[in-house]
Formats: C-alpha cells, structure tokens, sequence
C-alpha cells in the first residue's frame, strides 16, 4: 500500500483504515460501522459541522466549529477592509465580521515587486527589469498590465502584473517558464485574479520563452475547495502571450531561488528564516531548526490527504498562513497543516531565504516527497513528514499526533533514502514534475516544473 504518511501505534488498525480512506469510499467510526461517502462536502449548523453518510444517513466525524478569522476584503491605504470568522474546518461562516483599519499593512504584502530586490538567499540584489505599462489581452479572460514590452533583458527576474476571470479556472491562469537552449528546464507558476508575480530566472544567463496561458477547460479533477485549494487533474488552454526575456545574470539558480510553491522572497517566509537562523553559525545548524521548528509546529492534514475535494493549498505561504486548533496539544497558539507536498514546499522556502541550496525530491512509487538538501557541498535527504509521525488515526478529522515537544531525526541528513521504509522510486528529473500520475491524486499540485 502506498501512503506518505507514516503511522505509528495501532499498526493494523491504521493500514486498514489508510487504505480504505484513499482507495474506496468507506469509513469506519469508533464503533466498526462502515460509513460510505461520497465525500460531498460537510454539513453544518451553528453549533458544529459533520459528515453523513450515504448509506444509513447517520452522522459522523461530528465536532464543535473551530473559529478563526479569514481575511475577506483586504486593506488598503485609502479604504478599510474586513475579515470574517471562518470555521477552520468546515469553511461555515459565523456571521461576525471585524473592520481592518484602512492603512493596515498586509502581512505578506511583498511591497514594491518591480523594484530590484535584495534577496536573503544569495545576499545579492537584483535589478529585474523597469518597463512600462499597458494592456496585453488572451480574450476577455486574462489581461497583462505589466510590462507592456514582450522581448527585453533582465537580471535574475523581473515582474508580471495582470488580471484573471474565467470562471472554468476559477480565475487562475498559467505562466510557464522554459530555458530556451535545454527545453527541459521548465518552471510553472499558477495565478489568480488580480496578480503580480515575480518570475525568477533559475537556470542561469540566457535566452528564456514565458508563456501566459488561459485555461480553456478541466480535463480531469479540478481546482479543490471551490478554487481555493489545489488544483488536481489535467486542463487544455489557448495559446496565449509570450514573452523572449535573456537573463543577463550568470547564476545557476534552480535550487536556491524562490519558485511558486516555496515562496523565499516573501516577507513572512524571510523573517521566520531569519528569526529561527539567528545566531546560528553554519548551515548544519540552520537545517536543524527549521526541520525542528516544521515538526514542532505542523499536524499531518488528514482531511486534504483523504477527503476528496478538501485538498488545501500545499505552497509555503499557504501552510504557513494560517493556524488552525484541530489538535488541542498545539493549543492556545494552535498548529499548521500540510500533507508532505507542504512539508517539503515549507522546508524548501525557508532552507533557501537563509541561502541553503535545497531540492524538492518526489516518489510516485510512493505517492510521496521530501527534500535533498546541500550541506558544506554533499547533498543529503531529509523528510519531515516522516520525522513528524502522527501516532494513531480513525478517521479523516481525528488524528492524534505526537505533539509539540515531539522532535525526531530517523530521515535526517541521510546520504540514500532508497530502501529507507518506504523510500523507493525516488525521482530527481530536472522538472521536479508531479503531474499525470493517476495512482497519486493527492500527489499533484502544480502542473509541471517544481522547485
């Protein structure tokens, strides 16, 4: 059986159940009854949520709302906005709301994304591109304000800004990145409604092709969480904009630079990397705390692992966006969430904003990810999903996990994980692509290139 999620405690039990979660529609709750759902969705009232099942209509997976407040209407410097409280969960709203002050600063606003930018990373600053702005259009549903210019040079990166609405997307649109001489050297970044966008040029100096590209049609599974989780399946889409950029850097890049899933220019990412970084002498030392800091605060996210159309979000900035208290361990200030893809992507992003080269390692053997990591020039693999077991489970929303004090080190700095448990089929290809493996659904995230 394929599962990335290692179980400890009740071994037969949680194989049984693992298995039943992912390759069937049955569940069984605390007394044996078999449960079938179609994974429908939650149902709620004021007082809680639960599921029910297709069978016998009884509820299950019943609890209390876990309230926290969800940002509905961004500030700005002229107008208030709002936040409303949100069920964790369930995704129910309250019916309270709380004004934001006008003028209040965006916790992960990046500031100024033309600008030439100073990254963490490398210690160096990064003049991008200045153009200017205009209107380039793919129909009526995807329209590029920033640049105007289609074929210009720049250093390290530069900016696009838009707009997307196209309902068949959810208002998402692709950029793709592609290295003109080794067309294998691919990256991808998924944008939504009112973007801007660093494009980071990884693959060192020369000649890159960037394709805008508007998502015509879902072939198969589709933007989760009514577009605002993962989007899992395949889409077809029109031709679009592009764009001939030569990097006029001469930098290799592809393991250090942020990417779209492990955002190491934002400003929530950076200064978490330096606060757990500080005073910490050696990259050795810097590895160690950001994987004890992930394991000590992150639960195991049963509910996108198993329940159809639930899958949240897995880049960086998503996991460490929002706390949640589905595990009262990690109460009062609460815990992430993330499947390995957020484990890795997390790592990832905060490895790199501290300047430590990191790889995302996929298996589809496994339906599994973790990370290769660069210390004093060797490469060495680590997962901290696995060295963050969860200890026994019944069912998709209750999951008991070893708790905040619980800090292990079994795949930890290794030189192979092949043969290690269940590491098997590890891939490194150049695409860190995940796509197209219909055996992994829970497995897919962004539709190519994976940095």
């Amino acid at each position: 059986m394929k599962n990335e999620k290692k179980i400890f405690g009740a071994v037969v039990l949680a194989v049984i159940i693992g298995f039943c979660a992912v390759s069937c529609d049955w569940l069984f709750d605390e007394t044996g009854h078999h449960h079938a759902s179609s994974y429908s969705g939650w149902h709620s009232d004021a007082d809680g949520h639960w599921r029910e099942c297709d069978e016998c209509s009884e509820k299950y997976n019943a609890a209390s709302h876990q309230w926290g407040w969800v940002i509905t209407v961004p500030p700005t410097e002229t107008k208030t906005g709002l936040k409303t409280e949100t069920c964790n969960v369930c995704q129910a709203e309250s019916g309270n709301t709380d004004v934001i002050p006008e003028g209040t600063p965006d916790p992960t606003d990046p500031g100024d994304m033309r600008a030439p930018y100073y990254y963490p990373g490398t210690g160096i600053t990064y003049n991008g591109f200045t153009g200017t702005e205009g209107s380039l259009k793919i129909g009526s549903a995807v329209e590029i304000t920033y640049p105007s210019q289609t074929t210009f040079s720049a250093d390290g990166f530069f900016t696009i800004e838009g707009s997307v609405t196209n309902s068949i997307s959810y208002n998402h649109a692709l950029i793709r990145l592609i290295k003109d001489s080794d067309t294998t050297l691919t990256s991808s970044y998924l944008v939504r409604n009112n973007f801007k966008q660093r494009i980071w040029l990884r693959f060192g100096s020369g000649a890159y092709t960037i394709e805008i590209r508007n998502i015509v049609a879902i072939t198969s599974g589709g933007f989760d969480l009514n577009g605002d989780g993962d989007f899992v399946g395949g889409y077809t889409y029109n031709p679009g904009i592009t764009f001939k950029v030569t990097n006029t850097r001469n930098e290799d890049g592809m393991f250090i630079y942020p990417s779209a899933v492990a955002q190491s220019d934002n400003p929530v990412v950076t200064g978490l990397s330096a606060e757990l970084t500080n005073g910490k002498t050696n990259n050795e030392a810097r590895i160690k705390a950001i994987h004890d800091y992930i394991v000590a605060n992150t639960v195991y996210d049963q509910i996108s692992f198993k329940l159809a159309g639930q899958r949240k979000k897995q880049d960086a900035l998503t996991v460490l966006g929002t706390r949640y208290h589905l595990d009262a361990q990690y109460n009062p200030g609460g815990h992430f969430l993330a499947v390995c893809e957020g484990y890795a992507n997390t790592f990832s992003a905060l490895a790199r904003a501290a300047g430590i080269q990191v790889k995302y390692v996929s298996s589809s053997n496994m339906g599994h990810a973790w990370n290769n990591v660069l210390v004093d020039g060797v490469w060495k693999f680590l997962d901290v999903t696995w060295d963050d077991p969860t200890r026994v489970e019944s069912s998709a929303t209750n999951v008991v996990d070893w708790g905040p004090n619980y800090v292990r080190y079994n795949y930890y700095l290794l030189n192979t994980m092949n043969g290690l448990g269940e590491h098997t089929g590890g891939s490194e290809d150049k695409g860190r692509s995940v796509i197209g493996i219909p055996s992994t659904p829970w497995q897919l995230g962004m539709p190519d290139g994976w940095y």
